[in-house]
């Protein structure tokens, strides 16, 4: 008998270890909360400008982010990586006209600022 009310009361004691204050998320008031914390969206540095398109040439808009002054368009050849053509930019936002002569139909352009690759677009020649 006295065996059955220890194990009783051992019973009783270890119930009181389910009883913590759990929150709507399942943490107990002991543990840390977690913040939330949401990366804005990536921005668009490069577009392709469809309405002044032509046969020899062609139109990009670009914009550097917040900061950046000076940064560069690198034209390459996707089959085989190699580098066709390097335009310097010397402000913050802007479009330029690229002359498709000596392009194959198909290029990468590949927008930087200090070096870095902020955003690469395919574009088909047509």
């Amino acid at each position: 008998m006295k065996t059955f009310h220890i194990c009783a009361l051992l019973s009783l004691i270890s119930f009181s270890a389910f009883c913590q204050e759990i929150d709507e998320n399942g943490r107990t008031t002991a543990q840390q909360k977690v913040v939330l914390v949401v990366t804005p969206t990536s921005a668009i540095y490069l577009q392709e400008d469809i309405s002044v398109k032509s046969a020899t040439t062609f139109t990009m808009k670009f914009s550097l982010p917040e900061g950046k002054t000076a940064g560069e368009i690198i034209i390459f050849h996707p089959k085989i990586d190699k580098e066709l053509k390097k335009i310097s930019l010397t402000q913050r936002q802007g479009a330029i006209q690229i002359s498709t002569q000596g392009l194959p139909s198909n290029v990468v352009l590949g927008l930087y600022a200090n070096g870095v690759l902020l955003e690469s677009k395919n574009i088909k020649i047509e």
